[in-house]
């Protein structure tokens, strides 16, 4: 082994070297990093292992070692003929063992020196028997897994043996016998995947040592030698993925920065998508999540003046959220905790206007006698929703309940009385789906089915009258989703099945009625995705992976047209990606 000092010429810059040959690689960062690590590794353990190596400092030194090893390896190459002639397994085990050693070193000038020494044509042998030692292999692995798998299955019956209900004994054996026959059904798919993963030219030292050792001492020295393995390659694929993170960061830096310059010159909608842009990429960015936490509160302050207090609670919920999010990263950090209790304190700022309308509202509604005494009515049933949602927003279950329900009673004597006015007929509705999602927050599952339930009559009455109504259709697949959601926790997967399916084809009308509606696309993905999981949870493979599909369809053909995707609506995208690619 040849090892170049920092004073050899080198034709490449050392940023630009060990980068994969496809110019369109998903990750050159990461695909380099762990080359260099490999690298680093495999010198370390044959300096470790007591191998010959020589260090150059300079490319006189370099000079001189090649002209004195070309001449040592043009005896070697005498002696690699007579090794080939030996018998078969001595020949087999050479030649497994230089395969993995020509396969990881790869410094370019010890490839130059077997060049020149001759040793391309050995070279070119070992590979006419590379199937041949992967037959060899994927043989012994077979035979020590069928021993292990004898093993387990005789110490099972013993296990069994020893029950004294014979009934219960008679269910432990059935169990062991199930177990072995899988156990057995996987024999061939196990021991030929090693072989196949070797043969893509992507298996790390790691994996070609278990792979000897699987093959040469069984199951429990491999399981015993990934052991002691376990913790060093936890930390390369932690250090890996630290420094993608870094080089994502210092790219998306200049866009983080445009984005408080935007914030600056009064442009937040456009300050708004590229902090959501950063974060759909790093999520987890403490400097990206801290930069949108103060602008979500800026943008809530301004709200309160310019808009309206709604827009306000939605951008200071948010600000709580992302708060609570940087808060649980570092529980020590102090600025996060600071962040926290200003989200909060905006949310009772919120709260307290809310209660101040409410005040004047109520007011209102007593000395009017007036035909407009219902309209004041209805502007009271408004507050009780706003310092409902504050109160939810604030983890207040009770006090939102008790706001939600006093707007309820006023909503539905104004469905009574204000028949020709659709508005007034939808806000029974919007109340019972409120105190639906507020008892499944606290767990009371019966009366979030009944709330949910009585929502759903109203939605679907609201639905026939018009259907090209959007938002009663949505209104009623949402009806439908909620009551598969409180089928799902009760445990009833029929009933949730039908739920989901009802709601799904409203879903695929309204999200078929417009492509550009990146809403409706994202709520008929999450249909899919909910029954997706359901079926997985009824042992449908094939179905959830089928509706799995459709997921991944919407939500790719979203981000591929510019609609806007979120953080978690990535999240899913890569784990449902993983999923359908996984084998049943």
């Amino acid at each position: 082994m040849i090892i170049a000092g920092e004073h050899c010429l080198r034709d490449k810059a050392q940023d630009q070297l060990d980068l994969p040959e496809d110019a369109n690689h998903p990750d050159p960062a990461a695909y380099q990093a762990e080359r260099r690590q490999l690298q680093l590794a495999y010198i370390d353990q044959l300096k470790a292992q007591n191998h010959l190596y020589h260090p150059a400092a300079n490319d006189t030194k370099l000079e001189n070692i090649v002209l004195k090893l070309r001449d040592e390896l043009a005896i070697l190459h005498e002696q690699w003929t007579a090794w080939l002639k030996q018998d078969g397994e001595f020949k087999a085990d050479t030649l497994s063992h230089l395969r993995r050693l020509f396969k990881w070193v790869i410094l370019p000038c010890l490839l130059l020196l077997l060049i020149a020494g001759g040793g391309w044509w050995g070279y070119q042998q070992l590979y006419k028997n590379i199937e041949q030692v992967s037959s060899i292999n994927t043989e012994k692995i077979r035979a020590h897994l069928q021993e292990t798998i004898a093993e387990t299955h005789r110490r099972e019956l013993a296990a069994a043996a020893q029950s004294p209900d014979w009934q219960q004994r008679q269910r432990l054996q059935n169990a062991a016998e199930a177990a072995h026959t899988q156990r057995l059904s996987k024999i061939d798919e196990l021991a030929t995947a090693f072989a196949d993963i070797e043969g893509r030219g992507t298996a790390t030292t790691v994996f070609q040592e278990l792979t000897r050792i699987l093959s040469e001492q069984g199951v429990d020295q491999a399981i015993a030698y990934v052991a002691s393995q376990r913790a060093t390659i936890l930390q390369s694929v932690r250090s890996r993925a630290t420094a993608v993170h870094a080089h994502n960061r210092a790219d998306l830096q200049p866009l983080l920065q445009t984005a408080a310059l935007q914030e600056s010159k009064g442009q937040p909608a456009e300050a708004r998508s590229l902090y959501t842009e950063v974060l759909s990429i790093e999520p987890d960015w403490p400097e990206a999540l801290d930069g949108y936490f103060w602008f979500l509160l800026a943008q809530g302050d301004s709200a309160t003046t310019h808009t309206t207090l709604a827009d306000a609670l939605r951008d200071y919920t948010e600000a709580q959220r992302i708060a609570q999010r940087l808060n649980a990263s570092d529980p020590s950090n102090n600025g996060w905790q600071r962040d926290v209790a200003v989200a909060q304190g905006k949310l009772v700022e919120a709260d307290k206007a809310y209660r101040d309308g409410l005040k004047i509202a109520t007011k209102l509604a007593v000395v009017d006698a007036s035909n407009s005494k219902w309209q004041r009515d209805r502007d009271l049933s408004i507050f009780y929703n706003k310092l409902g949602n504050v109160a939810m927003a604030q983890g207040k279950l009770d006090e939102a309940a008790k706001a939600y329900g006093d707007g309820l009673v006023i909503a539905v004597k104004l469905a009574v009385v204000g028949a020709s006015k659709l508005k007034w007929q939808r806000d029974p509705w919007v109340f019972y789906d409120k105190l639906g999602n507020v008892a499944m927050a606290q767990g009371e599952l019966e009366e979030a089915a009944k709330a949910y339930g009585d929502g759903l009559e109203i939605a679907t009455k609201l639905a026939a009258g018009d259907a090209s109504n959007s938002q009663w259709q949505r209104d009623l697949s949402v009806s439908y989703d909620n009551l598969g959601d409180v089928a799902v926790a009760q445990g009833k997967l029929v009933e949730a099945a039908k739920a989901y399916g009802d709601g799904l084809m409203i879903w695929t009308k309204l999200a078929a009625g417009d492509a550009s509606n990146s809403e409706w696309q994202r709520d008929l993905s999450i249909a899919y995705e909910k029954l997706g999981n359901l079926a997985e949870r009824r042992k449908q493979s094939q179905q959830a992976k089928s509706y799995w599909q459709q997921v991944i369809k919407i939500l790719s053909d979203i981000d591929q047209h510019g609609l806007h995707l979120s953080p978690e609506d990535r999240k899913v995208l890569a784990q449902l990606r993983q999923k359908v690619a996984a084998k049943p």
